[in-house]
């Protein structure tokens, strides 16, 4: 299972261990491991495409639209475009 970190507290953490002069790289990797994780929700996108009996559907979950909205009202996925997180 994943975990996810906040990049700036490893980066604080590393900075400390700089600052010290004393890097160990195994007790550097145990303290990253005890960082605390950040809760997350991966990001899921679609796009609006012509569809039916509605003048767009969601290329996620295939439900109608009257009007394409940033975000599929049905399933939440997001609608701005782009897979690469934009």
């Amino acid at each position: 299972m994943s975990r996810y970190i906040d990049i700036q507290d490893a980066v604080n953490l590393l900075m400390k261990k700089l600052d010290n002069d004393y890097l160990d790289g195994y007790s550097y990797l145990e303290e990253l491991k005890e960082l605390p994780t950040a809760d997350v929700k991966p990001v899921v996108r679609g796009e609006w495409i012509p569809g039916g009996d509605f003048p767009v559907r969601c290329s996620n979950c295939g439900r109608g639209s009257v009007q394409p909205e940033n975000f599929c009202m049905t399933c939440g996925a997001d609608m701005r475009g782009g897979n690469d997180g934009n």
